[in-house]
């Protein structure tokens, strides 16, 4: 599946920092830029699943910004400020944004929103495949497109390679994956002397997803001597968790 790009514009290093920090974890492709002008240059020479901007870039008029990335660009656009007066907050969103978030951020809120306009967007441009964007069992999402999980409707942050991990295995439920397969498939090793890797997230997935769930949390089974397996029906006796 081809990697979400996102440009991040902002003039504060910090902001940039825990932006791209925050959606590299779920392997999204992040580039970041600190005024108006670097990011019309990436825009137009790159193509980006997602614009995030600070309304008061240092180069340009906010209003300015946000039409010209709306009327020139395909990329839909999230803007961030300090607090806004209502008329400006009409007019950025009459210029084109897809949605305003106040400084300062909520990282969790940022997540939601940008994952909420990716998946409409995908909804819009690619209907047919709509359905299929998120695996869902009871008490569990797993969203390939926006790289999130959600258990018992609460996001789970996982890191890209505990992401992979989970995703690989829900999608393989008719088998059991060995520990060298998922070295190689979600690791890409081509050495297989350390298993215990596998072993060592696995129990970090468990846990992170347990916070939420015990249920959901039995479905990652230890099938002993062979590897791992998610199973709904993680009672039966043929399959061990832990």
């Amino acid at each position: 599946m081809k990697t979400m790009q996102i440009l991040v514009a902002d003039p504060d290093d910090r902001t940039r920092h825990v932006i791209r920090s925050a959606f590299e974890r779920h392997d999204f492709s992040v580039q970041a830029c600190r005024t108006a002008k670097e990011a019309i240059q990436l825009l137009a020479t790159e193509q980006f699943n997602l614009v995030i901007a600070e309304y008061r870039l240092p180069d340009m008029e906010g209003e300015e910004f946000c039409r010209l990335v709306h009327t020139q660009y395909a990329s839909p656009l999230v803007i961030l400020s300090n607090p806004l007066d209502e008329r400006q907050i009409v007019n950025a969103f009459q210029q084109g944004i897809d949605d305003f978030i106040a400084k300062p951020i909520q990282l969790h809120e940022l997540e939601l929103r940008v994952f909420a306009i990716l998946k409409r967007l995908q909804a819009k441009t690619n209907p047919s495949i709509v359905t299929f964007s998120a695996i869902r069992f009871p008490e569990i999402e797993i969203n390939p497109l926006t790289k999130s999980v959600y258990v018992k409707g609460r996001f789970v942050p996982l890191t890209a390679i505990e992401f992979k991990l989970l995703l690989y295995l829900a999608e393989h439920t008719d088998r059991v994956c060995s520990r060298e397969e998922l070295l190689r498939e979600v690791w890409n090793y081509r050495s297989y002397d350390d298993t215990r890797t596998v072993d060592t997230h696995i129990k970090r997935l468990r846990i992170k997803i347990g916070e939420h769930s015990p249920t959901v949390k039995k479905y990652i089974c230890t099938v002993r001597g062979f590897g791992y397996r998610f199973d709904v029906n993680s009672e039966d006796s043929a399959f061990q968790t832990g």
